[in-house]
């Protein structure tokens, strides 16, 4: 009798056991995990966009939940930290120049994106990004003049170089000497995406405070 019960009490913990597993499974995102087959998991990344080293991971991954993303494409960076809503003063040239930049672009520098601001009292301006080249710490970013304290100059092109030269030693943006802080960045038309160095003639040699970020990709 004790025999008969306790075969009964082991086959009830089985089930209890393995019931759970099949739910699991069951629930779990079967048909994403299809997308893994047949080399599909290439196409596909984790939600933190890391990738999957052959079809059983990719599979193991979807049929538990995981979403399968795609991966998002390599781009080229070059911004003034932390990034955010553009505000003067993000870096600057104590006492010269408060400026803050955000631009983008695929790896080769095409489909440039992004915006610029500049203000260098009592002149400001303020663009859009037409050209950006990353090599390793060092980017030339040029664009479009949309908006600045000397109409005349809306429409004409403006670039600058920067240098993210890392901790502790302080990033460098190409500027003149005082005096001539922000003209000179000025150019007659805005840069397109080859223009080399964006148009920019002048290397970063000035300390700027602020935390200037290369990605190169």
């Amino acid at each position: 009798m004790r025999r008969v019960v306790l075969g009964a009490l082991v086959v009830a913990c089985t089930v209890l056991v393995v019931a759970p597993v099949g739910t699991a499974a069951k629930g779990g995102n079967s048909a994403n995990a299809k997308l893994c087959h047949k080399r599909g998991y290439k196409n596909w990344v984790r939600a933190d966009q890391t990738p999957f080293k052959n079809v059983g991971k990719c599979v193991s991954y979807a049929a538990r939940g995981g979403t399968l993303t795609a991966p998002t494409p390599a781009e080229d960076r070059a911004f003034c930290a932390p990034l955010g809503p553009l505000a003067f003063g993000q870096c600057s040239v104590p006492g010269r120049l408060d400026f803050d930049f955000d631009a983008s672009s695929g790896p080769l520098g095409q489909n440039p994106t992004g915006t610029f601001l500049f203000e260098s009292l009592p002149r400001r301006v303020e663009g859009t990004v037409t050209c950006l080249q990353v090599t390793g710490n060092r980017a030339a970013v040029g664009g479009e003049i949309t908006a600045s304290t000397h109409p005349e100059l809306v429409g004409m092109g403006f670039a600058f170089i920067v240098l993210d030269a890392g901790a502790p030693a302080p990033d460098l943006i190409g500027l003149l000497p005082p005096g001539q802080t922000l003209l000179p960045l000025v150019l007659p038309t805005p840069p397109s995406a080859n223009t080399p160095n964006c148009g920019s003639v002048i290397e970063p040699s000035t300390p700027a405070t602020g935390d200037i970020v290369t990605e190169d990709n």
